[in-house]
């Protein structure tokens, strides 16, 4: 009855996963770095050495359990990407990644001397203190440089403040080598024909960087989120993958192409798909296209049972986070004084544009207790799902029933607490005290009248007040 019988338990079958790990324009990326990691791992031994893709950028993940893994794709000079899947017995998945580059500094401010101040190089010769790091110098060709000592036969660097928003620490060609750091973060190695006092490290805008991606013209570095684009051998197998993504990131979409990636794509691809992944503007036409097929295969004969199970969380999932984007962007629309007119947020929120509103499929929700058993471990990443699932089906008795099994059986505390909450808030109103809630006997009954009950009395009374 239970996932942990009737999932982990299960037939202890390998699990493959291959494919190519390239850059966005097909080509090799010359250092990787690709981590497994389990979601609640039982133990130390459920832990993956990090490894890196071939020379041509094939690369092969063995998996020998079932549960929920996140896969870390990380290149020099791009950005890194994560995505989820869930293992049970597939024999194997084939998918193809191209990562997209980071976007480094064009240089347009590169003439106020407070700015450079943050550009900073620092490695083994300062014990890799960015506090003490030597700051950039702008020169007269444009470019930026510092000059860092040689006080060893190898010099091991990284630059900080050279790329937008994420990027982080990095290295800079030229580079004999490259290394990877204790935190998973690639340096500059030099060792040949080193000078015998001092090094300089230049950066020119748009030259020194050998990996470039070509971006929409109104591209807005701050917002620009990008990090891979994907595609499946199998098309189905994306469904082990993007309803997890769905449940848990809500500004994150899944840049899933249906085409072959090993040649790379074109400027003018880059640029299509890009704006159509992570432009603002595009996020709700995206989320109706992807409820819109992932209805339709939530009945999909073809695929795995466990699939349909944690499609049919994913297809409530994109419901929830298309209603979020639409208040978001109706909200931003509203002037300061349309803001003070509407008065309540009941008002507020009457006023979303509904055009083009999806309904959602309360038959198909009304699944879920048989599909997906109570101890899933996608449950993990649902923390809104299911105040939403109960306000979607008003409080229908069938999911109440269900999420008491939630709470009786989940081994994820975080996720009983979760459960919890969303049966306190929708069925408060029903009772004069907590402790006539089902919920709440079920919660003293497994764990005494702990931390969760506390909880529950402050949920319970917060919300009477509210109503009030």
């Amino acid at each position: 009855m239970f996932f942990a019988a009737g999932f982990v338990l299960a037939v202890q079958a390998q699990t493959t996963i291959k494919g190519s790990l390239l850059s966005v324009d097909g080509r090799t990326i010359p250092e990787t770095i690709i981590s497994v990691n389990r979601e609640n791992p039982r133990d130390i031994f459920s832990r993956f050495e990090d490894q890196s893709a071939d020379s041509d950028g094939s690369y092969t993940i063995t998996i020998h359990e079932p549960g929920v893994y996140n896969i870390t794709f990380k290149g020099i000079y791009h950005h890194s990407f994560t995505i989820p899947f869930l293992i049970v017995d597939q024999d194997e998945i084939e998918m193809d990644l191209l990562l997209l580059p980071i976007v480094y500094n064009d240089g347009r401010f590169f003439g106020n001397e407070e700015y450079l101040q943050w550009i900073r190089v620092y490695g083994n010769f300062n014990g890799y203190d960015y506090s003490s790091g030597i700051p950039f110098s702008l020169n007269d060709d444009g470019s930026v440089s510092a000059m860092i000592p040689v006080v060893s036969d190898t010099v091991r660097y990284q630059v900080r403040g050279l790329g937008y928003g994420r990027a982080g620490a990095m290295p800079l060609p030229p580079a004999d080598e490259y290394g990877i750091r204790d935190d998973n973060t690639f340096e500059s190695v030099r060792y040949r024909n080193l000078p015998p006092d001092s090094l300089e490290i230049r950066f020119v805008p748009g030259e020194t960087i050998p990996f470039r991606r070509n971006l929409p013209n109104d591209a807005d570095h701050d917002w620009l989120n990008a990090d891979a684009l994907i595609s499946f051998r199998n098309p189905t197998d994306r469904y082990w993958a993007e309803p997890i993504v769905l449940i848990r990131n809500f500004r994150r979409n899944v840049p899933i192409l249906e085409q072959d990636l090993k040649t790379g794509l074109t400027d003018i691809e880059q640029a299509q798909y890009v704006e159509m992944f992570y432009s603002s503007e595009s996020i709700t036409d995206f989320l109706r296209e992807t409820i819109e097929r992932i209805e339709k295969e939530a009945d999909n004969p073809s695929l795995h049972p466990q699939q349909r199970a944690i499609v049919t969380l994913g297809y409530a999932a994109a419901h929830y986070r298309l209603e979020m984007h639409q208040r978001i962007v109706h909200r931003k629309q509203l002037s300061v004084r349309d803001m003070m007119s509407a008065g309540t947020r009941g008002d507020l929120e009457s006023d979303i544009d509904q055009s083009g509103h999806i309904s959602i499929d309360t038959e198909l929700i009304l699944q879920i207790p048989e599909r997906v058993v109570p101890t899933h471990p996608v449950w993990n990443r649902a923390q809104m799902l299911p105040q939403y699932l109960l306000n979607s089906t008003d409080t229908n008795p069938v999911l109440v029933d269900y999420f008491l099994e939630v709470v009786k059986h989940h081994p994820d505390e975080n996720v009983v607490w979760n459960v919890t909450g969303a049966l306190i808030r929708k069925q408060a109103h029903n009772y004069s005290t907590v402790k006539e809630m089902g919920v709440y006997k079920a919660i003293t009954e497994r764990f005494g009248e702990r931390e969760l009950a506390r909880r529950a009395h402050e949920i319970f009374h917060a919300n009477r007040s509210n109503q009030r």
